[in-house]
């Protein structure tokens, strides 16, 4: 009799573990299908929080080990062709971007109380090793597109903003002690011609005008606030003209091979990588109090239209990697979060 009741219990727990396995593969079924074409880890443990976007188009492998507690945004390993591998202790803060597309090795180890914003170890084609220890505040872009070797080690209390050792050739090696506070990148890597004209009250952080091959012109007027990435890599020819008070963070028009025209007026607070790697045209009217974070019509290598009214506030990842055609219209009060219409290869249409 008791064995029968103990093979009762033992059917019941092995029905309710079954049923608990089906629940989240019928939600992947429902879900937008991604390319995935190997393997992807990602093991966690402690209290974890992450957004859209884990470990998205990964062709080599992933993987991701987290301890403590830890909190996460979108895009960890992206369109990773080589091995990422990337430990976390502590109580650690990352955004989006770690180790994303990188085609060789790219190795991240960060103890004690560490905060990242995106981009560590972008687009490496060589080996990027960073070590950081004690209290560091970093944002995006260590090591970025380096085809030799970065070398990283920051001791201390330090505080960085994005952009060291960007676009090296050669061999780029960075020691820091004490406390430091740096801005990384004005005019780096110019094969070109790099003019910045500031007048007035102005704050600026990493990467104005790098790796111009053609001609970037910056004016500011009144009280501006910039951080990394204005007019990067742009091959044709980009002009910024900025009035009013206006803030702005990494990447408007990035690696741009066409146009990137971008006018601003009012109070407009936008972060990274509006119209980023643009092949053909992109267009960009704000008018009244938007913000937008990171990503909006990256990659596309069609035509991105982006026109907004009203109060908006975005997320990472609108029409991301988009190979057809992404028209995005918003009006109203709208808030979007990460990873709209990503990788899409045909058409992507948002009202």
């Amino acid at each position: 009799m008791k064995k029968s009741i103990f093979s009762k219990k033992l059917l019941v727990s092995f029905g309710s573990l079954v049923a608990l396995t089906a629940i989240p593969l019928i939600a992947i079924s429902c879900g937008q299908t991604t390319n995935k074409p190997s393997q992807s880890q990602q093991p966690g443990s402690g209290s974890t929080t992450e957004t859209g976007g884990q470990t998205d188009s990964t062709s080599g492998t992933s993987s991701t080990t987290e301890t403590g507690s830890t909190t996460e945004s979108s895009g960890q390993a992206d369109s990773t062709s080589g091995t990422s591998s990337t430990t976390e202790t502590g109580s650690t803060t990352e955004s989006s971007g770690q180790a994303d597309s990188t085609s060789g090795t790219s190795s991240t180890t960060e103890t004690g109380s560490t905060t990242e914003s995106s981009g560590q170890a972008d687009s490496t084609s060589g080996t990027s090793s960073t070590t950081e220890t004690g209290s560091t505040t970093e944002s995006s872009g260590q090591a970025d597109s380096t085809s030799g070797t970065s070398s990283t080690t920051e001791t201390g209390s330090t505080t960085e903003s994005s952009g060291q050792a960007d676009s090296t050739s050669g061999t780029s090696s960075t020691t820091e002690t004490g406390s430091t506070t740096e801005s990384s990148g004005q005019a780096d890597s110019t094969s070109g011609t790099s003019s910045t004209t500031e007048t007035g009250s102005t704050t600026e952080s990493s990467g104005q005008a790098d790796s111009t091959s053609g001609t970037s012109s910056t004016t500011e007027t009144g009280s501006t606030t910039e951080s990394s990435g204005q007019a990067d890599s742009t091959s044709g020819t980009s002009s910024t003209t900025e009035t009013g008070s206006t803030t702005e963070s990494s990447g408007q028009a990035d690696s741009t091979s066409g146009t990137s025209s971008t006018t601003e007026t009012g109070s407009t607070t936008e972060s990274s990588g509006q119209a980023d790697s643009t092949s053909g045209t992109s267009s960009t009217t704000e008018t009244g109090s938007t913000t937008e974070s990171s990503g909006q019509a990256d990659s596309t290598s069609g035509t991105s239209s982006t026109t907004e009214t009203g109060s908006t506030t975005e997320s990472s990842g609108q029409a991301d990697s988009t190979s057809g055609t992404s028209s995005t219209t918003e009006t109203g009060s709208t808030t979007e979060s990460s990873g709209q219409a990503d990788s899409t290869s045909g058409t992507s249409t948002s009202i």
